[in-house]
């Protein structure tokens, strides 16, 4: 394909591309049709996803800000035609009308369309900023490599025979890999008056010299690697005592100096005790085990769940929506989970561990309209 793209003439190729970019933009406004009328049938949620955006990246491949972009656009097209005709016309692109679908209205539509057009998206950005002047910095969470230095200056170790020659002009990455090896198995070299040790083989992993042809040759020191998650984000002056008041009454189960990680992590923790099903159904076993406790009924004539129960069945379904769809994929999601009756409570189903599963919220709507019927009144579309 290369070779024969290296004959056309320059005229030539710039029409081609002309024609591709067009084609393009009329198979992505396609697409952009397509996903609407399968959000419409809610196909994604019978195929076993828990929203379009799961189909999109789960399902059809697409990167997150990809498939970000082509929902929020899409939806955009749904309730204002007209924007389908500007992008047609390579007026506006989707990168721009997803930017500004949140804050367009039936009362700005017409003149924040017209200022959009044909600006770029740092332009977009100012001018979607007048239209949220309250918007606040969104919150993040990535994952990041931290490089810890070690205190060591330098180790000197004469090995010079177990010392590849190569291994100083290598690439940091590569020395990193060989002193991890090389210094494993020097734990019975003495370095001065003591024999290394696990800390001191840690150091010369971590900082080193090689001695090449006879002469040290100093290698840019190899730090720790460890990966770690960053989180950022903006909270409110009560947000801030509320964490002041933890570490104040969990001071003797911190350590000295309690980083945020550290009381984040013990509330998390805490919390985490308290409300997870399966934390609460190991204790209760642990109570069984050690003394006769009387655990919950299920009076099959109640809509009540006693908590056991729910505990119980959120433990079978490993904490899961346990729905299931036509092509045999069972739906990912661990968020909005609800306790839903296979056969339903109106129609004589028994509030049972056998008649109960784990639904995430739209599937559980999904099933009760199969089941019940649609509502008769509005539903307001859950938040992706």
């Amino acid at each position: 394909m290369s070779v024969s793209l290296r004959t056309l003439s320059d005229s030539v190729l710039l029409v081609r591309v002309q024609d591709l970019a067009a084609r393009e933009r009329r198979a992505t406004l396609s697409l952009l049709l397509h996903l609407n009328e399968i959000e419409r049938r809610k196909l994604h949620l019978k195929e076993g996803y828990s929203s379009m955006f799961d189909y999109c990246t789960s399902g059809l491949g697409y990167s997150e800000p990809a498939a970000y972009r082509r929902i929020r656009t899409a939806r955009c097209i749904a309730r204002f035609p007209e924007v389908y005709g500007l992008l047609e016309a390579n007026r506006v692109n989707p990168s721009t009308i997803a930017r500004v679908s949140r804050i367009l209205t039936v009362a700005n539509k017409d003149t924040l369309l017209g200022r959009i057009q044909g600006r770029s998206r740092r332009d977009v950005d100012a001018i979607a900023a007048e239209y949220e002047p309250c918007a606040k910095a969104r919150d993040i969470v990535r994952s990041v490599v931290v490089r810890r230095s070690t205190g060591i200056e330098a180790l000197t170790v004469d090995t010079t025979p177990s010392v590849p020659t190569h291994a100083a002009s290598s690439n940091d990455a590569a020395a990193a890999v060989f002193l991890a090896v090389a210094c494993s198995d020097l734990s019975s070299i003495a370095v001065g008056a003591s024999p290394l040790t696990r800390e001191s083989s840690d150091a010369c992993e971590k900082s080193a010299y090689f001695r090449r042809e006879g002469n040290s040759h100093p290698i840019d020191r190899v730090s720790a690697v460890e990966r770690r998650v960053q989180f950022q984000f903006t909270a409110s002056e009560r947000f801030r005592e509320k964490v002041e008041r933890v570490k104040s009454l969990a001071w003797h189960r911190l350590p000295a100096n309690a980083s945020l990680e550290h009381v984040f992590e013990f509330a998390l923790d805490a919390f985490i005790a308290k409300n997870d099903p399966r934390e609460r159904r190991h204790r209760r076993q642990a109570c069984v085990e050690t003394k006769t406790v009387p655990k919950g009924s299920t009076d099959d004539k109640s809509r009540h769940v006693p908590a056991s129960t729910r505990d119980d069945v959120f433990t079978r379904d490993d904490g899961r929506c346990a729905f299931v769809g036509s092509n045999g994929r069972r739906c990912t999601s661990r968020q909005a989970l609800q306790i839903d009756h296979v056969t339903p409570f109106a129609r004589g189903g028994a509030s049972t561990a056998d008649n109960l599963r784990l639904l995430c919220a739209y599937h559980n709507r999904l099933e009760a309209e199969r089941l019940m019927g649609p509502s008769s009144r509005r539903e307001r579309r859950l938040r992706e």
